[in-house]
């Protein structure tokens, strides 16, 4: 069996019992297709020294809330 939809034909492979296995072939893509991709994570910005603290502060500020004794 093998069936055709546009540029995509798909060929069946092996029919088991257990399963089956296909054959997809896609057709070559449009000229009007996006090609490059970006590789690379984007840039993050510089942290200043009083934003780390401020960060590490509210870090700590959690840290002590979550670690409050329960009352019941």
């Amino acid at each position: 069996m093998a069936a055709s939809c546009g540029d995509i034909q798909v060929k069946e492979i092996d029919k088991r019992a257990s399963g089956q296995a296909f054959e997809v072939i896609l057709g070559v893509p449009a000229p009007d297709a996006k090609g490059e991709f970006p590789l690379s994570p984007p840039k993050k910005k510089d942290l200043s020294l009083e934003e780390i603290q401020r960060k590490l502060e509210a870090a700590e500020e959690r840290r002590k809330v979550g670690c409050a004794p329960i009352r019941c």
